[in-house]
């Protein structure tokens, strides 16, 4: 029976990407493009690992992982967070105070998601993890939500200066356009004048050349 990896991410090139990396490695791959999805789908099918995003709607990697580990039937699933915008050593230090296992950066090397899972699945699970994610239930549960909730204030400044430097790159191109759009009505507008220049004179040799010849004497 072929182990069960499910991958959780939003981004659906991204999930066909990571499908790609694992296929030919002989697992059956279940796919989710959110964590509420995600869950369901683990519920119903108990993947032997769990490759998660972390930024996503509906239900984003942090608390899908507080969901499997607080659920009596997931909760020893191993879960692989796979970021390529949580890049910050507070929100990995947080990843595994709330039950991550492994915590990779995208793009990661095929071999290297493969060793990985094949050394959850096949081999004993590290005990360095284990310690760190804990199994006592959350004393620290108000330390764990006020460090999530921080987590989340980086990500939304980093959208907003992200959207700030992009409505300033779009700006420039707008005024750019209009630059050459203005450049080019000025063009069009000395075009046009010398085309009526070039009328006139036709005409004016038009009306030259129908006047009767009247010989000098």
């Amino acid at each position: 029976m072929k182990p069960i990896i499910l991958i959780v991410d939003d981004n659906v090139s991204q999930l066909l990407l990571t499908r790609s990396l694992l296929r030919r490695n002989n697992f059956e791959i279940l796919e989710a493009q959110n964590g509420a999805e995600a869950f369901k789908i683990a519920k119903e099918r108990k993947p032997q690992v769990i490759i998660c995003d972390i930024l996503m709607p509906k239900m984003d990697g942090f608390t899908l992982c507080r969901f499997i580990r607080n659920d009596k039937e997931l909760k020893d699933t191993p879960i692989f967070f796979y970021t390529a915008t949580y890049l910050d050593d507070k929100d990995k230090e947080l990843a595994f105070k709330i039950g991550v296992d492994e915590y990779l950066i995208k793009p990661a090397e095929r071999k290297t998601l493969i060793d990985l899972i094949n050394k959850y699945i096949y081999e004993k699970r590290p005990e360095r993890q284990i310690i760190e994610m804990g199994r006592e239930p959350y004393n620290g549960e108000k330390i764990v939500l006020r460090e999530y909730n921080a987590a989340l204030i980086r990500k939304l400044e980093d959208k907003m200066i992200q959207l700030k430097v992009q409505q300033e790159i779009l700006n420039s191109q707008i005024l750019k356009l209009k630059k050459e759009l203005n450049k080019k009505s000025e063009v069009e507008k000395v075009l046009r004048e010398q085309i009526e220049q070039l009328q006139i004179r036709s005409k004016e040799s038009g009306r030259d050349s129908q006047e009767p010849w009247i010989p000098q004497r």
